[in-house]
């Protein structure tokens, strides 16, 4: 009669369980990477431009009150608080503007345009986000590499462009807000997101998003005549044209690829 083979020691099978299992899991991440790899350019950069950016969004709320914190705490009662992030189609770093009633002129306080107008207000402070301008600096690192994948003469890369600026601005809009519904900033006071020398749509929207009825209503009437420049929903200034990335990636002149 044949020998009965040995029964296989419980330790021995334990060993090849985790050896199975730690080369399906290498495997797979194997599988993983090969995929994110093979992926378009374009999917990556769009995955990366729908994720929320909690971090930035809560850097800039603690910035901002920590600035009205020290305005107020030296009596500086501000009527209107800007937010400037910039020139239209690139975000560096943002600083903030504000006036007071008595940083006004007595005989033009009244009028429209030196009240809500930024860049008629006094006060300029360059020193308030530290920390959200590193964060800025490290997104627009990220979209510079991957934009860097995309084909050089692919309009999308325009496209991008466009939608990381606006991803930002969004992020400052809502950090605005949200500290405006916790009651950090007075009932009647003016709060915008301002670009000099433009009609960007963000600056429309900040106006209606952040500010009473009856301060939008006002400023719509003065936009009506076009008293104020730049503040519009209907975008009545055109934006300036536009070079595609590659050519000023190259440091081409404008041809006949501008759209």
């Amino acid at each position: 009669m044949a020998n009965a083979s040995p029964k296989q020691k419980p330790g021995v099978i334990v060993s090849i369980s985790i050896i199975v299992i730690l080369l399906i899991f290498i495997i797979s991440q194997f599988v993983s990477e090969t995929k994110m790899s093979l992926r378009e350019p374009n999917a990556i950069m769009q995955e990366w431009l729908d994720q929320d950016d909690a971090e930035l969004l809560k850097s800039i709320k603690s910035e901002i009150r920590t600035h009205v914190a020290k305005l107020q705490a030296r009596g500086d009662q501000f009527y209107g608080y800007a937010v400037l992030p910039g020139v239209p189609y690139e975000v560096t770093s943002l600083i903030v503007i504000f006036n007071r009633e008595s940083d006004l002129d007595p005989e033009k306080g009244n009028e429209t345009f030196y009240r809500y107008a930024v860049d008629e207000w006094a006060n300029y402070e360059h020193e308030v986000f530290a920390n959200s301008n590193k964060l800025i600096a490290s997104r627009n690192s990220v979209f510079n590499e991957l934009l860097e994948k995309i084909d050089p003469y692919d309009f999308s890369a325009d496209d991008f462009e466009v939608a990381h600026v606006d991803k930002l601005h969004g992020t400052i809009l809502k950090a605005m807000d949200e500290l405006r519904l916790d009651g950090l900033f007075d009932n009647d006071a003016f709060l915008v997101m301002w670009i000099s020398d433009s009609g960007h749509e963000i600056m429309g929207k900040s106006v209606k998003r952040l500010n009473s009825e009856s301060v939008y209503k006002l400023l719509r009437k003065s936009l009506a005549s076009n008293s104020i420049t730049g503040i519009s929903t209907t975008l009545v200034e055109q934006m300036p044209e536009r070079v595609p990335f590659a050519l000023r990636r190259n440091n081409l002149k404008h041809d006949i690829r501008v759209r």
